[in-house]
């Protein structure tokens, strides 16, 4: 619940739209910020995610620490990678791209 995001104990949040990204700020911050020009400005608060070019949005992985504590339904947590094999293999595979290609 948005909500639950932006009214917080702790102070009242909310989301900022900059350049492309999403952005979730304390308000004490974001009145800080107000003296600072939008061209010079490179980030403000926690990046939640960005728009891409066909105006999809993606998730950050640094909003799930935020996001987490309100998940209904398991934990919100990315997925392990996988393995890559022994270090022997992987060697194999590097120089035999680098001589193929």
């Amino acid at each position: 619940n948005i909500q639950l995001l932006v009214e917080r104990p702790d102070g009242t949040y909310c989301f900022r739209l900059h350049r492309d990204r999403v952005y979730y700020v304390s308000e004490k911050l974001l009145k800080g910020a107000a003296s600072i020009p939008r061209d010079s400005l490179v980030a403000l608060g926690t990046c939640f995610g960005k728009f891409t070019k066909t105006q999809k949005f993606r998730l950050n992985v640094t909003a799930l620490d935020f996001l987490a504590p309100y998940a209904k339904v398991g934990r919100a947590l990315p997925r392990p990678a996988r393995p890559l094999g022994p270090p022997a293999a992987r060697s194999r595979c590097l120089s035999c791209s680098t001589r193929c290609g």
